[in-house]
């Protein structure tokens, strides 16, 4: 048998209690006599004022808003507040009763304002003729408000007022009355307004034209052609200047000092700048002089150990971001025009005086995140026609050799055999930074960089293309390149 359900009704909440308020008598309160009047009886015990939250006025301030002061003055006041609603109803009600009276549309007090007209509006038109109107009459009737008014905003109020007709005529046609004008041609139409809109967006950004253009000049300077049948590149990125992990760092300049490549490939992403992130940085510990000058020191240990390699800079999302804010002249690069000498993107970076190519490809006429990527994906360089090299992975669709930063993590992507390029493989390359961030899970990322080697010379018949062998040096505390050991010193440590 089910056991049987309890009819035992909930028990009842106990009521609120509803505190008197205190009495006062001979100065005293009733409630805490403790208390003894020092000014006025009303106001003598701060306890009964936290309770009732009392907020009594001084005597300056009841002389300020002139307030009554006596029981007369106070039923005066009342009085004459009385009279003036009887008053105002009295009127109301000989105003419906004249309305009646000569055949006029009667309104009903309590309808919305939007159908209430104005007394003293020239026209009112009947409700049975407001029934007959149609789309285009409500159209012509506020082209002609707005016609004989030129220097005046046609508002909802006002054409509710004067026009003669209730909101409920035109609004079943048009919905709201910014429609309503729009449908008047009174006001741009949306079309016309989001062409308007669109043309500002662009026209904001207009003034990037001019470093656009120095930028794109970048990438056909400094370049360094050999005709070695063996080409080396070493790739590396993902620097972030000064999270940039010592040990790295010290692996990647005895490699290339010890390989000497042709060209030395920087992914980008050598800047980090927080400065002019997304992520909040105190303004007060700031230092963009300090990491471009990181930078520039970056530059100068590369060409001291390759003189002769050709050194390619591909932009970056942060790099491109810094060229933006160089545009705008934000806050954060006053400093750099004080310290540094000049805005030009040539010489901030030093590309002349360490013969830098700078690819940078993309437009800075960027507006949405997704817009930044685009253009950032177009800063790439294909070499001999069979190798790739950029910042974002977004040509690893390319079926070719290739390789890319940004994402701070080793991926083959992707691979694959054709008949031109042969057994081919897409390497996201591990960064140069420390492992380590405040906005995101840094230990996900790995570190390390990339040896390219291509022959040029095509020893079948049936070759297409040169050959391309890819070698990725994975650094951790211990890294094995070309045969020589590397191991982490103490004064490297970083955290993990």
């Amino acid at each position: 048998m089910r056991p049987r359900k309890s009819k035992r009704k909930p028990a009842r909440k106990p009521a609120k209690r509803i505190a008197k308020k205190p009495v006062l008598k001979d100065g005293k309160c009733s409630s805490h006599p403790k208390y003894a009047a020092k000014r006025a009886p009303t106001s003598d015990c701060p306890v009964c004022l936290k309770v009732w939250r009392l907020k009594l006025p001084s005597e300056s301030d009841l002389k300020k808003l002139k307030l009554p002061k006596s029981e007369e003055e106070i039923g005066a006041q009342n009085s004459t507040v009385r009279e003036l609603i009887r008053g105002y109803r009295r009127g109301l009600q000989e105003k419906l009763r004249d309305a009646a009276r000569t055949g006029q549309d009667v309104f009903d007090p309590k309808s919305p304002l939007s159908e209430v007209l104005k007394p003293e509006g020239k026209v009112r038109v009947e409700t049975a003729v407001q029934q007959q109107f149609k789309k285009q009459d409500c159209i012509d009737l506020l082209r002609g408000m707005a016609a004989t008014n030129p220097n005046k905003v046609i508002t909802r109020n006002h054409f509710r007022n004067w026009s003669g007709i209730n909101e409920s005529t035109w609004n079943q046609f048009c919905g709201t009355f910014h429609e309503f004008k729009r449908q008047a041609k009174v006001v741009l139409s949306r079309q016309q307004h989001w062409l308007e809109r669109n043309i500002a967006q662009h026209a904001s950004q207009d003034h990037y034209q001019d470093l656009d253009e120095q930028r794109w000049s970048y990438g056909e300077k400094y370049t360094r052609p050999n005709n070695r049948r063996i080409q080396t590149y070493v790739c590396a990125t993902d620097f972030h200047d000064f999270h940039c992990d010592p040990f790295c760092y010290r692996v990647f300049l005895n490699h290339i000092c010890r390989v000497q490549p042709d060209k030395i490939l920087l992914l980008g992403d050598v800047f980090d700048l927080p400065e002019f992130g997304k992520y909040s940085n105190d303004p007060r510990v700031w230092d963009v002089v300090g990491r471009i000058k990181w930078v520039h020191k970056l530059l100068e240990d590369i060409r001291e150990e390759c003189p002769d390699a050709e050194l390619i800079f591909f932009e970056g999302n942060h790099e491109f971001r810094l060229a933006r804010h160089m545009c705008d002249g934000t806050q954060a690069l006053k400093v750099v025009l004080n310290e540094l000498h000049g805005m030009d993107l040539e010489h901030l970076f030093m590309l002349d005086k360490y013969e830098v190519r700078y690819i940078a490809k993309g437009t800075l006429k960027a507006f949405t995140k997704k817009d930044i990527q685009t253009e950032v994906s177009k800063n790439f360089e294909v070499f001999h026609s069979c190798f790739i090299a950029g910042h974002f992975p977004e040509f690893k669709k390319q079926a070719m050799w290739g390789v890319s930063g940004h994402h701070h993590k080793h991926e083959i992507l992707s691979s694959g055999e054709n008949s031109f390029y042969g057994y081919w493989e897409f390497h996201q390359l591990g960064a140069m930074c420390v492992r380590d961030a405040t906005y995101t899970n840094g230990k996900c990322w790995s570190n390390g960089f990339a040896t390219v080697t291509i022959d040029l010379e095509q020893t079948d018949e049936t070759q297409l293309c040169p050959q391309v062998a890819l070698e990725y040096h994975s650094i951790k505390d211990f890294a094995c390149l070309a045969g020589e050991y590397y191991f982490r010193r103490p004064d490297e440590a970083v955290p993990r």
